[in-house]
């Protein structure tokens, strides 16, 4: 860098002390070829920043080709939420770099809505949503962000008891939430007052009937067909049938299954009758089957008034007979008082005392039509002989069935 100069009597070059640094530029700043491109340049293995996109130092410059280069091949620094620099730029907020910052949270209410978002704050994730709990109401609508949660389940009523639009008083039903309206779930039919001492409708009130036991059996008015202290409270539905033609226990029929019956017992509008025919039944005169009759209370042998009486009679008996064999004594004479001895021949008579005003005479099969009263014996009424339901006189001597019919 300097000349040769001859002064004082000596050579002296005139190149100043300083040295020429070899810088990263491809020439030999420093002339000389061993000394490496750049390694006198001033940033030559400075820490630096490289492509990415945070500002830390991460490389050192070397000299490649003429040219510095940033060894900083690292990827970019996130900003964390932790209270560090992660990307060495101050002016970042701390947590810049989080994928959830500035997202939709739920706070700590009790509802699922995200009406906040993620925040950093003091080094640590923080959901800013801090409004209250939504309250999910009865409007067909999600208030509370949670499809578990049935509609209108908040609602001060929700689930309460309730009565519908039955006609008791009974909350039987619960509040519910429908299509956006709070309704009664009540939809039974009303409960009506049953006998059994409690207030069944739920109106405050038990009926006296279902506490009131006028005969002292123990069964109220409202539990027993007969509650008249003049019956002595032997009529009541714990009472046993006996063959009385009385409805002793309560059952809506008088004498079924009373074991005192000698006969199984039919009815025919509303009275009891017995029906002595059959394989188990012995066959008896007319004045022995009577007297079976009267020997129930209120028995005689049957009387027939009518039409359906008569075949309902005949209906019941047709089965176990074999006729003309076997016939079915009925309670029609023509003895003078209903079958006191003495013969009132052609005037008959019911021994229960009812009127005698429907007959049902079988026409002339061999001897006349009847009653015929042949050989001047046959004063007693029977049915079934000729197969149907028609009517003989018939000697009271016969062997026969017979029908026993309550009077009240």
């Amino acid at each position: 860098d300097g000349v040769l100069n001859c002064s004082g009597g000596a050579l002296s070059c005139t190149d100043d002390a300083t040295s020429n640094a070899e810088l990263c530029d491809g020439a030999d700043n420093d002339c000389n070829p061993a000394t490496a491109d750049g390694s006198g340049d001033p940033l030559n293995g400075l820490a630096c920043d490289g492509a990415d996109s945070d500002l830390c130092e991460e490389g050192t410059f070397s000299c490649s080709a003429g040219s510095l280069v940033c060894s900083d091949f690292s990827a970019n620094n996130p900003e964390l939420c932790d209270g560090l620099d992660n990307d060495c730029n101050p002016a970042t907020a701390d947590g810049t770099g989080e994928a959830w910052l500035g997202t939709a949270c739920d706070g700590t209410d009790t509802d699922l809505c995200e009406e906040g978002t993620f925040q950093c704050v003091g080094a640590a994730q923080l959901c800013d949503d801090v409004t209250g709990d939504a309250a999910e109401l009865c409007d067909n609508v999600d208030n509370d962000c949670n499809a578990a949660t049935p509609d209108g389940f908040d609602e001060p009523t929700f689930g309460d008891s309730c009565d519908g639009t039955d006609s008791d008083l009974c909350e039987d039903g619960a509040v519910v939430c429908a299509m956006g309206a709070l309704e009664c779930s009540d939809d039974a039919a009303g409960i009506s007052e049953s006998c059994n001492g409690l207030d069944d409708d739920c109106d405050g009130v038990i009926p006296a009937d279902e506490t009131t036991d006028l005969d002292g059996d123990t069964y109220p008015v409202c539990n027993d067909c007969d509650d008249d202290p003049a019956s002595g409270g032997t009529i009541n539905p714990g009472a046993s049938e006996t063959c009385n033609g009385i409805d002793d226990n309560c059952s809506g029929l008088a004498d079924d299954g009373a074991s005192t019956c000698p006969c199984p017992v039919s009815y025919y509008g509303g009275k009891p009758y017995q029906i002595c025919a059959g394989s188990s039944v012995t066959q008896v005169n007319w004045r022995a089957a009577e007297a079976v009759c009267n020997a129930s209370t209120g028995y005689t042998l049957a009387a027939v008034g009518t039409e359906q009486e008569n075949d309902f009679i005949y209906g019941e008996v047709a089965s176990s007979l074999n006729p003309p064999a076997d016939a079915v004594w009925l309670g029609g004479t023509d003895f003078c008082g209903g079958g006191g001895g003495n013969c009132c021949e052609g005037t008959w008579s019911w021994t229960s005392g009812d009127t005698w005003a429907y007959t049902n005479w079988a026409p002339d099969v061999c001897c006349g039509a009847e009653p015929n009263n042949f050989n001047g014996t046959e004063h007693t009424l029977e049915i079934g002989r000729n197969g149907d339901s028609t009517w003989n006189d018939v000697d009271g001597g016969t062997l026969n069935f017979y029908v026993c019919e309550f009077q009240p």
